[in-house]
This record gives C-alpha cells, structure tokens and sequence, in this order.
C-alpha cells in the first residue's frame, strides 16, 4: 500500500477515497493528514491535494498560480512526469484517472469535492446525472420540477456532504469522514443509520449553528468585532473555543470565504483582503485565513512569502498561513499600514 500525505478539506477526503478504493489492497493507516501546507515524512510516497517542491515522490494536486506551476514544470520534479497537475479539483481529476477502478459506489464523491471548491463547473455533465438518485429523492422542493428540481436537490445535497466531510477539518478530526465514507454507503451517511453516523450528524449542526447564529455562545457574539481597515482590508479575530464540547475550532478558512464572496450583501463592496484570524489556535501559532482578488502584493508587501518557506500561495484568491503568536502586533501593525500597490475598479 502507498503511504499519503494529505490535505484535509472535502476535495482531499473525497479524492483520498476514490483514490485508496481504486487500489487492490490498502490501509487507512497508510493515509497521513498534513498539519502545515507540504508537509511530508520519510514515509510519504504521494501527496494529495497538496505539494512540496522539494518532495521526490508523486504528486496530485490543482493549487498555485501560474508562477509556481511554471516553476514546478520546469523543475525536475515535473519533468520525470512525477506530478500530476489538475485544472479543476483533485478529487475530479483523481475520479477522471481512476473512474475505471473506483467502485460504483463511491463515483459520487468528485461531485462532492467540486462542489467543496466551487468548481461544479468542471464536473461533466454526464457525470452529474449519475450522481445517486437517492440525492433527489430525499429533499423535495415544493413548487418546483421536472430537471431544474433534480439539480437542485442534487447541489443541495452535494453542499449537505460537503458540510458533512468537512466537520473533520472544523474539529481537527479529519480521519473520521474519510473512514466513514469508506465503511458506509450513501444512504447509510445520509440516513444516519449507526450512533456514530448520528453523532457525526449532531456535531454538524453544533458547528453551523455556532457559526451563523447569534446565540449566547456563538462565535459570532463571543469574538471580538470584525474591523474594516481604511486600507481596503477586513480584519476579523475569532474566538472558536466558546463552543462548548468540542476542540478548538478551525473554521477559519470558511468564514474568510463566507466575507469574500458575499461581500456586496455585507455592504464590503470597498474591501479587498479579507483576513479571519483564530485567536484559540492551539500551540506557537495563529491560524489564519486569506481570501482576496489577488494575494500575491499583499503576501508580498507584508514579507509572508519570505518567511513562510513552504508557502507557494495555494491560490490566488486564497491561502492559509500561520503568525507565531509572540509576533501578533507586529502582523497586524504591518496590516494597518498595508498600502494596496493599485486601485481596483
């Protein structure tokens, strides 16, 4: 069996599981969650959904921009064909390599992972339709039919999932979906079936709920107020461990995304660099997410590139990095006096 290195959001467990199903034997064991972006051990002979420049092994993956992919073409490492580069998602490219050997069962988890990444797009069409018609079936929409329906239901369900396999991520359990989607089936993740199908279901909702409702005890009451910064950056600091009965939380990565894209419903039309920053991250470091039009000048201006070795900017408009906690002010004042290099439109 191989051993993997991987990322640990929905489009990594959704290609993991397609990828392991496709091979004769293997062992859940042989599958390593990173815990910073390119991590890799001596074991590691594949990484998926994430990359390092200096790993000799295969790599599927679909991150950086055109500048590091070029880089990576050029090196050796592309070269002797040892990574495999993606233009959509992993779990779509893993699923179109694979799909001959993924069992029947599992061949609807690249919708999954498109989905995640908000590239539906570059899921066929013809793949759409086989996505499991218990997906429509179990969500009906009132007042609506015939295809438009069944689309519908389908990326609702797909979100639903989504959701579902990224609890892992949010409670730094990531192991725990992707061993489920390899011991159940579809019908037995959506209907619950088993007590820890159940659990995993309840612990979902208490997630949702402390991050878009305003009781009590929900991040969003509990953490200080988020900032527009005059210079076109949203600051927001969070507090995650006022949710009660689970680890500190990482969700950072969603609300940064949740601010980006809707913003002109925020009224944050004028912002372009969204910041969310987790005060509760456990040891040395901040976990911080950044969404933005184009994060190469910022990350640049701010010196990240330099001091983050094994940052090659996972996406344009998005990317995680991690602030060592004694250095707090310093990063923030050094985003306060962010001067953007031109002006948007």
């Amino acid at each position: 069996m191989l051993s993997l290195s991987i990322h640990d959001d929905s489009d990594a467990q959704c290609a993991t599981a397609q990828f392991v199903s496709a091979l004769e034997n293997y062992s859940i064991e042989d599958v390593y969650h990173i815990k910073k972006w390119g991590e890799f051990t001596e074991k590691t002979e594949v990484m998926l959904d994430t990359y390092s420049l200096e790993f000799p092994g295969v790599i599927y993956d679909h991150h950086g921009n055109l500048l590091h992919v070029q880089k990576a073409i050029d090196s050796n490492l592309a070269k002797s064909k040892k990574w495999v580069w993606f233009d959509s998602c992993t779990s779509v490219g893993i699923y179109e390599m694979l799909k001959k050997d993924i069992p029947s069962d599992l061949r609807w988890l690249h919708v999954v992972g498109a989905i995640a990444d908000q590239v539906p797009h570059k899921v066929r069409l013809e793949e759409w339709k086989k996505f499991p018609q218990l997906t429509e079936r179990v969500i009906y929409l009132s007042g609506t039919k015939g295809y438009l329906s069944k689309v519908m239901r389908r990326s609702m369900m797909g979100f639903y999932l989504s959701s579902w396999i990224n609890c892992g991520r949010y409670i730094r359990e990531p192991m725990t979906p992707l061993k489920f989607i390899l011991r159940y089936d579809l019908e037995d993740i959506i209907f619950s079936v088993s007590e820890e199908l159940q659990k995993w279901k309840l612990m979902i909702h208490k997630i949702r709920k402390a991050l878009t409702s305003e009781a009590e005890n929900s991040i969003i009451i509990k953490s200080p107020y988020p900032r527009i910064i005059g210079n076109r950056v949203f600051l927001w600091l969070i507090k995650t461990d006022v949710i009660k009965g689970v680890p500190s939380l990482k969700v950072q990565s969603r609300l940064a995304s949740h601010f980006y894209f809707n913003r002109q419903k925020l009224f944050l039309n004028d912002c372009n660099v969204f910041i969310v920053l987790n005060l509760d991250s456990p040891g040395d470091f901040y976990e911080v997410s950044v969404r933005g039009d184009d994060l190469y000048p910022f990350l640049k201006q701010l010196d990240l590139l330099k001091e983050q070795k094994s940052l090659y900017l996972h996406h344009i408009r998005a990317t995680g990095i991690e602030i060592e906690k004694d250095k707090l002010k310093e990063f923030l004042a050094s985003v306060v006096a962010y001067k953007p290099e031109h002006k948007w439109s």
